[in-house]
């Protein structure tokens, strides 16, 4: 059975923690830029945390978790062209619009492809860190 409670899974649990304090923060920011924080710059904390909660999960396959996050969170991007009562009823709370969004953005594309970078430079930093 595989040990849950690693150097590498704590590691990534507080960076996993600092993320998504991280990406709360962007999402409720007042002020300057307050859209693109709001919008663009969660969405790229939203694929960080993805990734790294399935990194969790599943080690030294960083390349195919990471790519994983982002194709779903692209096809979620384009699933906020479609609506439904069904889609309509999740996105009316907080937390449904900040799961699957409510409206699409081109732009929100490189913000995702950032955030998969920079989840796929802390994995395996994370992992090239632990088996030292």
């Amino acid at each position: 059975m595989k040990r849950i409670l690693t150097k590498r899974n704590i590691t990534l649990f507080i960076i996993l923690i600092i993320i998504t304090i991280l990406g709360f923060v962007s999402k409720l920011y007042k002020g300057p830029l307050e859209q693109t924080i709001n919008d663009k710059l969660a969405g790229l904390f939203y694929v960080v945390f993805w990734s790294l909660l399935t990194g969790l999960f599943i080690s030294k396959k960083e390349i195919k978790i990471v790519t994983v996050v982002l194709v779903i969170t692209i096809l979620l991007e384009f699933f906020q062209l479609y609506s439904n009562p069904f889609l309509a009823i999740i996105r009316s709370s907080y937390l449904g619009r900040a799961i699957i969004g409510s409206q699409f953005s081109w732009l929100d594309f490189p913000f995702y492809t950032t955030g998969a970078f920079i989840s796929l430079l802390i994995l395996i930093k994370v992992d090239n860190f632990n088996r030292e």
